[in-house]
């Protein structure tokens, strides 16, 4: 199919008739969706019939079993051939429709309501099949939160870790033990050249953390050196040096030694008093999941220092005379709004500068009072405050959201998730 397109069109139309398109689409997938689990109804399931021969973990049953769930053979090879698709294709995709429409129900009515992608709701219904019923339920409620912005927490497998500490917490023992047991670091020497090798490692959390601190800092010290490299490659020349103690030595005589000489880890822990009385107790880490409290403590006395901030209260709406926001107001707002909040970024607010919605005027050159405060302050990764300050951009803070407005005219909201 052809599409064709009269001319002379301008960038509204486009921007217009791209976002229809894309909405047709999500439409079709989610009715694709419906016609797979439509179609299993059709071919009823008895003692004699063939079972599809790969399906994930049993979507019935009480608890989690080893096999399938009641999906005929038959159902799976029509629906492929229908498709134009191979057999495990199909069953990929019938699995997934009966995974999403029985066990995650939020998630499923919000694919059928327009409000979440289906290749989005599907990337779930992969990670729920072995979890027992409280499990899954627990991740369809938290992935329903962001799915109703068309949205799924960055990291879904610390969800269901999350979720079999909550619900499973033997399971989840088991499998954090099973992790550990399974640390490794494997080098691949044969890469497309004779110049670079790959290699891949498995560690420890707290070792992972604190091997990143050194070789950025490393990284750091060859920059102001006057190593010029991208600081990619300068992290790889870091990581190499780590082989060669006296290498290192040699490379920084007479700077000072980089900052970290003890645990460089940074962790952003929340707990709350909830988190204290179920189970075992779990926190929750910014951007690496969660954990019990015995992890955690195991943790804490690996480490070196420990800094503890007390509550802090995010309806906060105290104003300042000062271009720079204090420590309390910049974790107010990267608490406050998770992610850069231009349309669709993804990018950690931790990452991101802090923009002036209404840009900073110099109160010597007659600027308001009180322009720094939480209403009048974003997260904005640096690609999008550069739009937003040199490319026709611009936005304001309405309600707990944001309303952007393109230079084309075109309006867009987007509505920040608060980190738990």
């Amino acid at each position: 199919m052809t599409t064709t397109i009269a001319a002379p069109l301008e960038v509204h139309d486009v921007l217009l008739a791209a976002a229809e398109a894309r909405r047709t689409a999500d439409r079709a997938e989610a009715d694709l969706l419906g016609w797979a689990v439509h179609l299993v109804a059709l071919h009823p399931v008895d003692d004699d019939t063939a079972m599809a021969s790969w399906v994930p973990t049993s979507l019935l049953d009480d608890e989690p079993v080893a096999g399938s769930p009641s999906i005929a053979d038959q159902a799976v090879a029509a629906l492929g051939a229908a498709l134009d698709v191979s057999y495990r294709s199909a069953v990929a995709l019938v699995s997934d429709a009966w995974e999403l429409q029985q066990r995650l129900p939020r998630l499923w009515e919000l694919v059928q309501s327009g409000h979440l992608q289906a290749w989005r709701a599907r990337r779930v219904a992969q990670h729920t099949t072995t979890l027992s019923p409280a499990a899954v339920a627990f991740v369809d409620r938290h992935a329903a939160v962001l799915g109703r912005r068309n949205r799924l927490p960055a990291n879904l497998p610390a969800l269901v870790h999350e979720a079999l500490l909550r619900c499973d917490p033997e399971i989840a023992e088991g499998r954090e033990e099973a992790a550990l047991t399974h640390r490794d670091v494997v080098f691949d020497l044969q890469g497309e050249t004779a110049a670079t090798a790959t290699m891949t490692a498995t560690l420890d959390l707290l070792d992972a953390v604190d091997l990143d601190a050194a070789v950025s800092d490393l990284a750091g010290s060859m920059g102001r050196l006057g190593d010029t490299s991208p600081l990619g490659v300068r992290r790889a020349h870091a990581l190499g040096l780590l082989a060669h103690p006296q290498r290192a030595l040699d490379v920084f005589a007479g700077e000072a030694p980089p900052r970290r000489q003890q645990s460089g880890a940074t962790l952003y822990l929340h707990v709350s008093a909830a988190d204290l009385t179920e189970h075992a107790g779990v926190g929750r880490l910014e951007g690496l999941g969660s954990a019990t409290l015995d992890r955690l403590a195991d943790w804490l006395a690996r480490v070196d220092r420990v800094s503890v901030r007390p509550v802090l209260d995010l309806n906060r709406s105290d104003t300042l005379d000062r271009h720079d926001p204090p420590g309390w107001l910049r974790e107010l707002v990267v608490l406050r709004d998770g992610h850069c909040v231009f349309p669709g970024c993804p990018v950690d607010s931790r990452s991101c500068d802090l923009d002036h919605i209404r840009p900073y005027r110099d109160p010597d050159d007659g600027g308001p009072p009180g322009q720094t405060g939480p209403a009048n302050l974003a997260p904005l990764c640096r690609r999008h405050h550069g739009l937003k300050t040199h490319a026709g951009w611009h936005y304001r803070r309405d309600g707990t959201g944001y309303a952007w407005t393109s230079p084309d005219g075109l309006t867009y909201r987007t509505d920040p998730i608060r980190r738990e």
